[in-house]
């Protein structure tokens, strides 16, 4: 009977090409939650509002292949009751074109 509440996630980021051996960009994130519901809910420590600036670059392997890396900072945090929260969050990956 649990519900989670409805969320809302905005990003908008931007990078810059004229380096020919990595690429630096810079993302803003926004999430808005509202409160869980139901039986097993605890709206009270739930939903919220966070804005986190995220820099990160991604860098060449081959021609097909790129490594990216980001590290997430929360620049606000409007969250109600109780809640865990990152200070910060690193983030890396993979991408291949095929």
């Amino acid at each position: 009977d649990f519900k989670p509440g409805n969320a809302l996630n905005v990003n908008v980021g931007f990078r810059y090409m004229g380096f020919e051996s990595f690429t630096p960009q810079l993302q803003i994130n926004a999430r808005i939650s509202g409160k869980d519901a139901g039986a097993q809910a605890s709206p009270n420590d739930s939903g919220g509002k966070t804005i986190y600036l995220s820099p990160g670059v991604t860098v060449p392997v081959n021609d097909r292949v790129k490594v990216y890396g980001f590290v997430q900072l929360p620049v606000y945090q409007n969250l109600n009751g109780f809640q865990l929260a990152p200070r910060y969050t690193v983030s890396v990956g993979t991408r291949i074109e095929f």
